[in-house]
């Protein structure tokens, strides 16, 4: 086993400050979000990024809530970039939470058009024909040979309180575009068709295929008539072509066949899915739908675990072909031979991990050659492990101390796969709200360079030494990229790891496609986050200020942020992390010079120094002897001077 294998990732994944076996024990489970809602600390700074700025508003935080979703889009081409979102009666008292409306910028990020429309108005109280929107998604629409920006259309895909699904609740979809300088507004409200089989509840994802002017948005299947959550196998496709006639999309329907097993020998009923993407490849010729579920399979997975799953079209979405699930035991890691179970295990040897689940959440891009890429959390299933203390969970639920965001991949169109580990996450779930029902985990996105060679990763993550908790509540973005030609992942990078930002990426979005790296290696990477009032998680309620990114990650840097301090030296990686009696730092040294290593507690007392003399350029390798340090989280830190670079380790026996 290559128990160095974690050299990549800055720590393992440990949910808590004080490493008890209780805290690494916690379960969670999937919270999905079909519901109609109505409603100082002193960052570490290793460079300088750009400062948030403001975006539109909404009423409440449910707009973006309970994972990612198409709210964001970019066309590098005419370098507009839009976000979706429902509408703040604060500010347009005469309407209600459940319009719509977007913001622009036509100018790549520098500046912003806010709360434009209302796109949807609608007439009905909830429950009623034309009622309320929810989750609003949207993309750009660029009709063929134009260039400039306002001549491009917004297209967007939102479900409806319209009741025809279930009384009082879900039923509709909006679906529409609007020309991006105002004009042309064109929408209309689906419903629920059971003669037909189409039902709405809250709509998956929503895309666009540049080649054949064609977005398309998909539907879980889900039969709510009875009362009773009822998935008929099926993947609902909306799909609209673009009519440059009636500037408006040509809207049809189209379904793929996608089964899930059902939980009999569990207390729910139905089927186990968690939540489904789709995406094309940069020509249009390839798609993929990709899901989470249960499939009731031994040859894919035990029961208990939720497993990625893929179905592909080459036809643009006619047909579809069979049902196609990912062992997560048998992946190996790319370029180190081991897999992902036994990598995990090595590190928790106290552990029995007899199988690995994905998380609830995740996404999926495709890449140059056709090939999909599915990014998610991969944990160790409750139900299929014993811990140190020999306990084990409920089914189709997650032991989310550990881990792992990964891409899981393929290299020949589905038929094999690997997976690049992208990073251990320090947390896992973060509970926002009143009552803290409002689940937001590490929200794993992946996005693409207009033609697929690059791809870019991010998910969302708390430093729990700087704010002190073990929950997921001041994620900051951290992002790396893979070199699709060569294979090669790019540095990890915090992207909001500055003064004003740090900590901030709630329920943040990444767009499916960004710009292509300039000479220097730099992508420009547009996200957005909600801010809450007074920066309080519980006020999820209360109106929200939506705030853009705009990020510069650098492919060839260790930090990636837009301009960067010269660094004398860093701290490449600590290994294996959590370790026992031993533990190796790699590092590198730019600016020759007297270099010490230090390793504190969390409180800054310092436990063991190691004087490491005139050091010249150069990477390096140090044995840090780790016997006597007790269990914790310690701060291992490489100085001269005044310069300091640090990375966590933890410490378990």
């Amino acid at each position: 086993m290559k128990k160095g294998l974690f050299w990549i990732c800055a720590m393992a994944a440990i949910p808590a400050l004080a490493q008890q076996s209780s805290q690494l024990e916690v379960t969670h489970s999937q919270v999905k979000g079909n519901v109609a809602h109505e409603g100082s600390y002193t960052p570490i700074k290793k460079g300088t990024s750009v400062v948030s700025t403001s975006l539109g508003k909404a009423s409440n935080g449910y707009s973006t809530a309970f994972g990612s979703k198409t709210y964001l889009w970019v066309d590098p081409s005419i370098n507009t970039i839009t976000f979706t979102h429902r509408n703040d009666i604060g500010l347009f008292p005469s309407q209600t939470s459940g319009h719509l409306r977007y913001d622009v910028s036509k100018d790549g990020g520098t500046t912003w058009s806010v709360d434009q429309g209302p796109i949807w108005s609608p007439t009905g109280a909830q429950g009623a024909l034309n009622g309320p929107a929810r989750y609003p998604q949207g993309v750009i629409v660029n009709p063929t040979g134009n260039t400039q920006p306002d001549s491009a259309y917004l297209a967007f895909f939102a479900p409806t309180l319209n009741g025809t699904n279930s009384a009082g609740s879900w039923g509709g979809q909006v679906f529409g575009s609007i020309q991006l300088d105002g004009t042309d507004l064109n929408v209309t409200e689906l419903t629920t068709d059971p003669a037909n089989d189409i039902f709405f509840q809250v709509s998956d994802d929503f895309t666009y295929v540049a080649d054949s002017q064609m977005v398309v948005g998909i539907n879980q299947g889900d039969d709510v008539t009875s009362g009773s959550v009822l998935y008929n196998d099926t993947i609902i496709l909306t799909k609209g072509r673009w009519n440059a006639s009636t500037k408006s999309l040509d809207q049809s329907f189209s379904k793929a066949y996608f089964p899930f097993a059902i939980d009999t020998a569990g207390t729910t009923g139905s089927a186990v899915f968690g939540d489904c993407k789709v995406a094309f490849s940069p020509d249009g010729s390839v798609g993929y739908i990709s899901g989470i579920g249960y499939l009731d399979d031994a040859n894919v997975a035990p029961y208990g675990v939720y497993s990625p799953t893929i179905i592909k079209t080459t036809d643009g979405g006619k047909t579809w072909s069979a049902q196609t699930g990912v062992n997560l035991d048998n992946l190996v890691i790319t370029n180190h031979g081991n897999t992902l179970l036994d990598s995990l295990s090595d590190l928790y040897p106290a552990w029995a991990i007899g199988a690995l689940t994905t998380a609830f959440e995740h996404d999926l891009v495709v890449d140059k050659n056709g090939n999909p890429h599915i990014v998610c959390n991969v944990v160790p299933s409750a139900n299929n492990t014993l811990t140190s203390t020999g306990t084990s969970g409920t089914a189709f639920s997650v032991y989310s101390a550990l881990n792992m965001i990964v891409d899981i991949y393929s290299t020949d169109g589905g038929s094999s796969w690997e997976a690049h580990l992208i990073d251990t996450a320090s947390t896992f779930r973060g509970e926002y709200g009143p009552a803290a029902e409002v689940a937001e985990d590490n929200r794993p996105q992946v996005a693409r360079t207009p033609d697929g060679s690059v791809l870019v990763y991010a998910y969302g993550d708390t430093d729990i030494l700087t704010f002190g908790i073990a929950d997921n509540l001041f994620p900051d973005i951290k992002m790396r990229s893979l070199d699709v030609d060569n294979d090669q992942l790019g540095p990890l990078s915090v992207m909001t790891n500055n003064q004003s930002d740090k900590g901030t990426a709630n329920m943040f979005n990444l767009p499916h496609i960004v710009y292509a790296p300039n000479a220097n290696g730099e992508i420009h990477v547009p996200a957005t986050a909600t801010e809450f009032t007074n920066d309080d998680r519980t006020l999820v309620t209360s109106s929200v200020q939506y705030i853009y990114y705009d990020l510069m990650y650098n492919m060839n840097s260790g930090v990636g942020i837009t301009e960067l301090d010269v660094a004398k030296g860093e701290v490449s990686s600590i290994y294996p992390n959590p370790a026992s009696n031993n533990a190796w730092m790699e590092y590198s040294v730019k600016v020759p010079g007297e270099y010490t290593i230090q390793i504190s507690s969390i409180t800054g007392v310092v436990v063991k120094s190691i004087e490491l003399g005139n050091v010249g350029s150069g990477n390096y390798k140090q044995q840090l002897m780790t016997e006597n340090l007790t269990n914790g989280v310690y701060v291992v830190t490489l100085r001269s001077g005044d310069y300091a670079s640090s990375q966590r380790m933890v410490i378990q026996k």
